[in-house]
């Protein structure tokens, strides 16, 4: 195989690893929640959410545990502190806190519990527990048990868990894990965010209906811009550099299809290259969320974001092929032309 194939075809397998890394970034930001979490985002309308603290003296958790009760779901809410409020109707939490270090007879956050759980690390312990209180002078709570926080799901990894009645302020992210009832939290978000926009992620998630997401949603076009761009100009340089080989072979593949080379023989030999890319993009892709961190995702998000990634890298292939045919198939009939031409002058 010559140099530049070898140049091209590794050129190749980066920017369809990059684009993978660019997928796989936007999806664990806005559509993966940790586990079996669906997650709602707040949002203001065209900008920034800012939470006005005389607004947030009115809110009262009390119709979230409510909610959470009557549906026998956890139901999780990240507000501007960098704790998590939690109210664990269905025990799912407990079970991700066990799995993380803590206490197995420890009790959930739910109905008459008054604690927190919070990270193992002990310069956070020292800093704000004393005598078993964790911020005597705020919460003043008793510390329930200790977890190790990189053992959570990504967007549960938080220095601290208390119960969602003790919350005093709105939320800007709600987490459920509620199989039924969603349909009824929805509307009761709008009405404690009357202002704001509510926009719904997690849960399955087909192939199809994720790339829809990745190309519509206004919370990835609007807050995940310089990802969604990169994306968008990896996948303009995979199309660049795959034409550019077929611009390179296009004098020989002219000169050779005279001497007998079929069309057939040329695809199957461009789709081997691109295919072989497509392969090895995939393999490091898939390696790599075992690697940098986003092992926490269950196996079928692995199979979906692998998926997005082989579709991308297909369709693409077939865009390039397309467009580098055309041009083969224009070089090769006005070589055959000028052959013709030449045989007619003699």
């Amino acid at each position: 195989m010559e140099r530049k194939t070898v140049m091209i075809l590794l050129i190749s397998c980066l920017l369809l690893f990059a684009i993978g890394i660019g997928i796989e970034d936007i999806y664990c930001a806005y559509f993966h929640a940790g586990s079996t979490f669906k997650m709602f985002e707040v949002g203001a309308i065209g900008g920034v959410l800012i939470i006005d603290p005389a607004e947030e003296s009115d809110f009262d958790a009390k119709t979230l545990v409510d909610w959470a009760k009557e549906n026998r779901a956890a139901l999780l809410v990240v507000g501007d502190s960098p704790g998590l409020a939690v109210y664990d109707g269905s025990g799912e939490v407990k079970a991700l806190l066990e799995q993380a270090g803590a206490d197995k007879n420890a009790p959930p956050l739910n109905d008459g519990v008054s604690g927190v759980y919070i990270t193992d690390d002990a310069a956070y312990d020292s800093a704000y527990v004393k005598n078993g209180v964790f911020l005597p002078d705020a919460l003043a709570l008793p510390v329930l048990g200790y977890y190790d926080a990189s053992r959570l799901p990504q967007d549960l990894r938080r220095p601290f868990l208390y119960p969602l009645s003790a919350m005093n302020g709105k939320g800007m992210f709600y987490l459920t894990d509620a199989k039924n009832g969603t349909e009824t939290l929805l509307p009761l978000l709008q009405k404690l965010h009357p202002d704001s926009e509510i926009t719904e992620h997690g849960g399955a998630l087909g192939v199809l209906q994720f790339l829809s997401l990745l190309l519509h949603d206004p919370v990835v076009t609007r807050s995940r811009t310089t990802t969604f761009v990169t994306v968008i100009a990896l996948s303009l340089s995979f199309l660049f550099s795959g034409c550019m080989l077929f611009r390179e072979y296009r004098r020989e593949l002219t000169i050779r299809h005279l001497f007998g080379m079929s069309l057939g023989r040329m695809r199957l030999s461009f789709a081997l290259i691109f295919g072989s890319a497509i392969a090895v993009s995939l393999l490091l892709f898939f390696g790599s969320m075992q690697m940098m961190g986003f092992s926490d995702l269950a196996l079928s998000e692995k199979r979906l974001l692998v998926g997005v990634l082989f579709l991308v890298g297909a369709a693409e292939t077939g865009i390039v092929n397309a467009i580098g045919f055309i041009g083969i198939k224009q070089a090769i009939g006005g070589g055959m032309r000028y052959e013709n031409d030449r045989s007619g002058i003699s």
